[in-house]
């Protein structure tokens, strides 16, 4: 008696795929990977930036958690400490850079290449 019955199953959906033809099949299946790609990408994004906002706000949990774990109460902190650590060099003072015998070149592989700051003294004055 269940066999009788789990074969007129199969071959009731037989007859409905053969009646529908491959066009309504393929259709079917496409329409389902769509929707299954599209929600797979909605979730992702949604965590994604649900994690981002979570993570960025300091008095949220996870903003907590995370900065507990770097230990490091804010950014500035975060580049003070990795500064020390990574033994950047720095200057006491700022050296004064004359804009008017300055190169391009020179500006870049003396200040910028090495993240050093520079003054150019009366450079914007009329």
């Amino acid at each position: 008696m269940k066999h009788h019955k789990e074969l007129n199953d199969v071959s009731r959906e037989i007859k409905q795929l053969e009646d529908s033809g491959p066009e309504v099949i393929s259709i079917r299946a496409a329409a389902w990977i769509c929707i299954k790609m599209y929600l797979t990408i909605m979730v992702v994004v949604y965590l994604g930036v649900g994690l981002y906002q979570e993570s960025n706000q300091p008095k949220r949990p996870i903003g907590r958690w995370i900065r507990e774990q770097l230990g490091h109460h804010d950014f500035h902190d975060f580049l003070r400490e990795q500064s020390l650590e990574l033994d950047v060099p720095y200057d006491e003072e700022v050296p004064e850079c004359d804009y008017k015998t300055m190169t391009p070149k020179r500006f870049f592989n003396d200040y910028v290449k090495l993240n050093r700051p520079c003054i150019f003294r009366g450079y914007g004055t009329l």
